[in-house]
């Protein structure tokens, strides 16, 4: 989208951007279900809702599609929410959230009075259900998982 625009010195015109006049707005849900067969089939049903806002947010900001080349995936356990956000091998500061999904049995979990192995496993179960639902690649972006205590490391899903 540009506009056409003169510049006070002079008679040049120019192609400028214009902001776009309507945002996409990130994709929300929750997810019910205390069972991870339940919270898996459910992330499979809104995997597709947030492949589109993906999609839209790309349209929106060409200039951004340029630069992602992946959808990070950051696992908040102690909120229970999913932050799916588009990023950039290349620029680490980019950030584009896109959905959040909450996921009220996680937050429960994970607060349960419990050994410290038990975050791990919850973590694992989390990124067995991710990797089991999240088939569809949007836009061909790479999908990976980011722990909320270790932003360093980032683990692709498989394709």
């Amino acid at each position: 989208m540009t506009t056409r625009c003169e510049w006070s010195l002079g008679n040049a015109t120019v192609d400028k951007p214009q902001m776009p006049t309507e945002y996409p707005k990130p994709f929300a849900t929750t997810i019910g279900g205390s069972s991870w067969d339940e919270i898996t089939k459910s992330l499979s049903q809104a995997w597709p809702s947030v492949c589109e806002a993906t999609s839209r947010y790309l349209a929106t900001y060409p200039s951004r599609a340029r630069h992602a080349d992946r959808l990070r995936i950051y696992i908040r356990p102690d909120s229970g929410t999913l932050y799916c956000a588009l990023g950039s091998i290349s620029r680490r500061t980019m950030y584009a959230e896109v959905a959040s999904i909450f996921i009220p049995h996680v937050e429960s979990v994970w607060h349960e009075p419990v050994e410290s192995s038990h975050h791990h496993d919850l973590l694992e179960q989390i990124k067995s259900a991710l990797s089991s639902a999240c088939k569809a690649r949007p836009a061909n972006l790479v999908i990976s998982m980011v722990e909320f205590d270790d932003l360093e490391t980032e683990v692709v899903l498989p394709a």
